[in-house]
């Protein structure tokens, strides 16, 4: 694998990890309690590192811990990895053209 490729993976990989991380977050919030400073800048932080995360918005229904909020992290995790390997394309090719 070339080393253009390698830098697209790696910026796909990072994406998705954020999305797990998130999702593994949401497993360990308790959403009963009242939001306080610091869930009002994770949620901000989480908004803007990972914008398919908002895709969570439409279901309303879905449980983060049932299969249900699985399957939505799951797409937001690949999305995610999609728009951040996109992220890596661009940087690859401004970083081409500058040599």
């Amino acid at each position: 694998m070339s080393k253009r490729w390698k830098t697209i993976a790696s910026f796909a990989g990072f994406g998705l990890i954020i999305a797990v991380l998130l999702y593994v977050q949401a497993l360990f919030h308790d959403f009963n309690k009242p939001m306080n400073p610091r869930d009002l800048t994770f949620g901000i932080a989480s908004f803007f590192f990972c914008p398919p995360s908002l895709l969570y918005v439409m279901c309303i229904d879905c449980e983060v811990g049932g299969s249900s909020g699985l399957v939505m992290y799951s797409i937001i995790g690949i999305l995610n990895a999609a728009l951040y390997g996109a992220i890596g394309m661009v940087f690859v090719s401004l970083r081409k053209k500058s040599n």
